[in-house]
C-alpha cells in the first residue's frame, strides 16, 4: 500500500514538472508540488483519524 502511494505521489510530481515545463510556468508548477503536499498531508490526517477508535460519549 505504501509502495502504491509512493509511485502515485512521484507520477504526480513528475506531471506536474512536465505540465510547468511545457507551459513555461515555473511559478504554476511550484504552486500545484505545494496543493499537492497539502493534500498529501490532509489525506494522511484524513487516514489516521479513521484509524482511531470512536470514543463513546458520556450522555448517551
Amino acid at each position: 500500500m505504501e509502495a502504491l502511494r509512493q509511485l502515485r505521489d512521484l507520477v504526480a510530481v513528475v506531471v506536474v514538472i512536465a505540465v510547468a515545463v511545457m507551459s513555461q510556468s515555473l511559478l504554476l508548477g511550484i504552486v500545484a508540488l505545494l496543493l499537492l503536499r497539502i493534500l498529501d498531508v490532509l489525506i494522511d490526517i484524513r487516514n489516521s483519524l479513521d484509524e482511531r477508535p470512536v470514543r463513546e460519549s458520556a450522555g448517551s
